[in-house]
């Protein structure tokens, strides 16, 4: 069974990913290892983050830094 903690950390990994992809989107269409990883090594849930912004994955990435901090102290509210 996958903890809080663990599912926190793994989606805030993706999320950076996601992120720095995002921010270096010029060289995403013309690089086939960046279209491939994107493709088949960031998880298909992570995909939908196409129509988002820099600022609104930031913003989620920050939330979910919070959230494992909070974790991490016993504040954590499911």
């Amino acid at each position: 069974m996958v903890s809080d903690k663990e599912r926190l950390e793994e989606a805030l990994r993706w999320l950076k990913e996601v992120k720095r992809l995002k921010e270096d989107k010029e060289r995403l269409y013309s690089n086939s290892f960046l279209q491939g990883y994107k493709q088949y090594i960031i998880p298909h849930k992570y995909h939908d983050m196409e129509g988002v912004s820099e600022d609104e994955v930031d913003k989620i990435i920050q939330r979910y830094e919070r959230d494992l901090e909070d974790l991490e102290t016993g504040n954590f509210q499911q």
